[in-house]
């Protein structure tokens, strides 16, 4: 329950009372069309069961003593409004938050419990605000044609009822909270119950007061500004000396004002706001250039030439952000110009009076010297770039393969961009760029238990299965990545993925647990094993004089005449093994796996 720390209501919030009292608290029949139905009782709140406002409001159609009466409880009704920080309030922020607390209480006797209602109203009597969560048992929010309600949901035991509310926007003005309460006697009637008298609560729009200088700052060339004022109207503008303001307007004479910044004070009745005013400065000042006949000015955004001589323009924008006028006189000077041109091609560069040009020197070029008359005299170059061609072709080649290129023989070292230079019909370069890629088979297995599955996951792979314990045979019908096993051995995949083929290294599944396939009396474990190899029962058997590891081709690689049942298998190349342990009735031999 929020924001109820320290008050008394919090010892009885939680109580509850018995619901099926409160606002005629009975079932009657009524008609609808042909069909009988039962009205639900009240005490779930008038206007989530019966569709009716018994605020007391402008609207309202009563109050709830309408029904209820004959009862002598004396009964009160409170509203409080609050801020969050836990402030009675008589005045509301727009779309601010607050919680309104409403208290029903009987003076004299004891009421069984309490009910309520209650709607906050604008000047035209449309719904002010939201509701929110409610804080209290037996409260619910109710709406009737756009309209919210508080009140009970079943009888209260307390009398406390207590809504989160949202303040209405900006321009709203005056609100009004309206309601009354009930005190029940619990007969299940509406008799000996006691409602209280009409009780409304007016709350006020709080404006805080500011003003505003639309447009500020401004130029020394400006119109004259008006201020906004927000709030509390009626007050007087002042300033420090040089800025010309109107006391009653706040209206500003720019061209009496000197360049600066100003506070402006609006001081009202009860309020006092204030706004920083700056005025920047505009300048205008003249300047003359003489050019030669080839020659530019670049002047602000323009860029003069010869055809420009006379009187030109230009608007800057200063530093503080004002204009600055330049009026910029141009005249030209006589200046003699020869005129060449040469071609060149986009790779190429060519001697000009000591300048070496290239492709990014295509257009005029010149060269100058002093003339009597202090203009250049100029020697234009136009410089004509030849376009080279370039034609673009991308190659796949599998890894470990080579393509021939021009005479230059590509590997996957060359993966990329790839340039091949000819001779085009204008004689320049024609360059024919390469792009090699090349197509990787990832030839790596992960094993799994009684399965091995290819690290290649590309759609356009597929697979062929070798058995590497059989001369590498194929194993039928398995081309998916995956190979499920239900023997021991290892096996190899051959992988086939756009046109090219890769085989992988032979891999062993994971194999748990002890070799439960075989009728010998001994066991081994674990298989796969890869340092250890442990014999289970061997002291079952009787006068053992002999132990061997042999692999597939029946070559020993282990042995060990005195009774072990650990065997190091450490130093065994992965693969598939027997054991063979001799005693004094024969021989028992168990497979294992070595990873």
């Amino acid at each position: 329950m929020r924001r109820l720390m320290n008050r008394k209501a919090t010892v009885i919030a939680g109580m509850f009372l018995s619901l099926g009292l409160l606002s005629a608290g009975y079932a009657s029949t009524k008609l609808e069309g042909m069909k009988a139905v039962n009205t639900p009782p009240r005490s779930g709140g008038l206007a989530a069961v019966a569709i009716q406002d018994r605020t007391g409001s402008p609207i309202s159609s009563g109050l709830c003593s309408a029904c209820h009466a004959g009862g002598s409880f004396g009964t009160t009704f409170q509203i409080t409004v609050r801020d969050l920080g836990n402030n009675i309030v008589t005045s509301y922020i727009p779309g601010a938050q607050y919680t309104v607390e409403y208290i029903v209480a009987g003076t004299t006797g004891t009421p069984s419990g309490f009910g309520m209602q209650s709607a906050i109203l604008d000047a035209s009597n449309s719904n002010a605000g939201s509701f929110g969560s409610v804080s209290t048992t037996s409260t619910q929010v109710s709406t009737i044609g756009g309209i919210q309600f508080v009140e009970q949901q079943g009888a209260s035991s307390s009398g406390l009822f207590i809504v989160d509310w949202t303040a209405p926007s900006s321009g709203t003005g005056s609100v009004t909270v309206y309601g009354n309460g009930i005190a029940i006697n619990g007969n299940g009637g509406t008799s000996g119950d006691a409602g209280s008298p009409a009780v409304n609560l007016s709350l006020t729009e709080d404006v805080p007061t500011a003003i505003n200088f639309p447009g500020n700052p401004y130029c020394s060339d400006a119109t004259n500004p008006t201020p906004s004022v927000v709030g509390e109207q009626g007050g007087t503008f002042s300033a420090p000396l040089g800025l010309d303001i109107n006391t009653a307007s706040g209206l500003v004479n720019i061209a009496g004002s000197t360049p600066g910044t100003y506070t402006v004070t609006y001081s009202g009745a009860t309020e006092t706001a204030t706004f920083d005013v700056t005025i920047n400065e505009t300048y205008n000042t003249t300047d003359a250039v003489s050019i030669c006949p080839n020659e530019s000015y670049q002047f602000g955004s323009q860029t003069l030439t010869a055809s420009n001589v006379g009187l030109n323009t230009q608007v800057f924008q200063a530093s503080n952000g004002c204009d600055s006028t330049v009026d910029l006189t141009l005249s030209v000077l006589p200046s003699p110009v020869t005129q060449l041109s040469q071609s060149i091609c986009s790779n190429e560069t060519i001697q000009f009076n000591g300048q070496t040009l290239d492709a990014s020197n295509a257009g005029l070029n010149t060269f100058t010297t002093s003339g009597s008359n202090g203009c250049d005299s100029t020697l234009e170059l136009t410089l004509n770039v030849l376009s080279l061609d370039t034609v673009q072709v991308s190659e796949t080649i599998c890894q470990g393969a080579t393509f021939d290129f021009n005479g230059q023989i590509l590997d996957e070292s060359n993966v990329g961009l790839n340039t091949a230079t000819l001779s085009n019909v204008n004689g320049c370069d024609s360059i024919v760029e390469l792009t090699l890629s090349v197509t990787q088979i990832d030839t790596t297995i992960t094993p799994n238990l009684f399965s091995l599955i290819s690290n290649e996951t590309s759609a356009n792979a597929s697979f062929v299965w070798l058995d590497c314990e059989d001369n590498l045979a194929i194993v039928p019908n398995e081309n998916t990545e995956t190979l499920n096993v239900v023997d021991f051995g290892s096996w190899a995949a051959v992988i086939t993925l756009d046109g090219c083929v890769d085989t992988t290294e032979c891999e062993m599944p994971f194999y748990m647990g002890i070799d439960e396939n075989n009728t010998s009396a001994i066991q081994v474990y674990p298989s796969p094993a890869e340092n250890t190899l442990y014999v289970k029962n061997l002291s079952d058997l009787t006068e053992v004089d002999f132990l061997q590891i042999v692999n597939l081709s029946g070559q020993q690689v282990w042995s060990n005449t005195s009774l072990t049942d650990e065997i190091n298998v450490s130093a065994l190349p992965p693969g598939t093994y027997f054991l063979k342990v001799r005693h004094a009735k024969g021989e028992d031999i168990v497979r294992f796996i070595k990873r």
